[in-house]
């Protein structure tokens, strides 16, 4: 489940607790459903990066954190942040709940080098969106941008990534041909 209400709640512009609430129930409405993850988007207009602190930012969270331990779900904050200050985040929520959701594009888009980053905080990732993005763009066809998805799944082939990897692409004219192609695409990577 991605839990895009909060990127609208844009919990660093004030009043963060407050605009939160909802947060926890979202969380324990998923644990009821079966649901095992909950992906926590915050990323541009909600950027960690409005915060004070990321201790402050944290705090914000503490709460969803704790419905997340009640619950049984785990929480992947998925930040528009360099690696590591998204791995001092989620040290700071200190839950085993608390991890990382890791976007290939979004890194890409930011210029950012994503095989670097996700070495890095592999350890602390729930879950990889495969994306493609020009550095600065937006998202394109897997295969048009500027991802590096050769060494990418390198990497994560060599750390023996068993997470789930989520197509996140374009919805074009011919939503079933073009998963097709997305998944033959990075199946010639992962054989």
């Amino acid at each position: 489940l991605c839990a895009h209400c909060v990127r609208q709640w844009r919990p660093f512009d004030g009043e963060g607790e407050t605009r939160m609430t909802p947060c926890a129930a979202v969380i324990a409405a998923a644990g009821d459903a079966g649901v095992e993850r909950v992906v926590v988007p915050i990323l541009e207009e909600a950027t960690v990066a409005k915060a004070k602190s990321l201790s402050a930012a944290a705090e914000i969270f503490r709460p969803a954190v704790q419905a997340a331990e009640t619950a049984g779900v785990d929480l992947a904050f998925e930040m528009d942040l360099p690696a590591a200050e998204c791995g001092e985040f989620v040290r700071l929520l200190d839950s085993s709940r608390a991890r990382l959701c890791y976007d290939s594009g979004n890194a890409t888009a930011q210029g950012r080098d994503i095989v670097a980053e996700v070495v890095e905080l592999l350890p602390r990732v729930a879950e990889v969106h495969i994306k493609d993005r020009r550095v600065g763009g937006a998202s394109q066809a897997l295969g048009q941008g500027d991802t590096k998805f050769g060494e990418f799944f390198s990497a994560l082939i060599e750390r023996n990534w068993q997470g789930p990897l989520v197509l996140e692409t374009p919805v074009l004219d011919d939503p079933l041909g073009h998963a097709q192609q997305n998944l033959t695409f990075i199946q010639k990577f992962l054989s």
